[in-house]
């Protein structure tokens, strides 16, 4: 993960790469920590799976509500890479703004159970936020 500092917080990358299962869904979850606030931006999300994968990036609250989509369902082809931009307008997410989240709040990445059964891999995401204390 990449951290770079500044005076009023930090840019993190939070980069990491998920095992995917043969046939199974599998999910990585990111939760914002105590005492800090998360200004997203954007990210990546790639299958790296040998068939298609359902995937999809949900933002949560502390309390398990589902706040904003930020990649709503969507079949993504095997080794393939889709952006993930908080402002990205779609049916889920209609706003085009950078979306804060507090601590507690989380976001989850998900890779859908396949319809037939791929090679697994690894699939990887980021998320580009900028953290500052409160």
């Amino acid at each position: 993960m990449t951290d770079i500092s500044f005076a009023s917080g930090r840019i993190l990358d939070n980069y990491a790469t998920t095992a995917i299962p043969v046939t199974d869904a599998v999910a990585r979850t990111l939760t914002v920590p105590a005492n800090r606030r998360w200004w997203v931006f954007n990210g990546i999300v790639v299958n790296g799976d040998s068939v298609t994968r359902t995937i999809n990036v949900i933002a949560y609250n502390s309390l398990g509500q589902e706040i904003i989509n930020l990649l709503p369902d969507l079949s993504i082809t095997a080794g393939a890479t889709y952006p993930i931009r908080s402002g990205q307008a779609s049916t889920s997410n209609p706003g085009a703004m950078n979306i804060v989240l507090k601590a507690g709040d989380y976001v989850v990445f998900t890779w859908a159970a396949s319809g037939a059964p791929g090679a697994g891999g690894t699939g990887k995401s980021t998320l580009l936020v900028i953290e500052v204390d409160v």
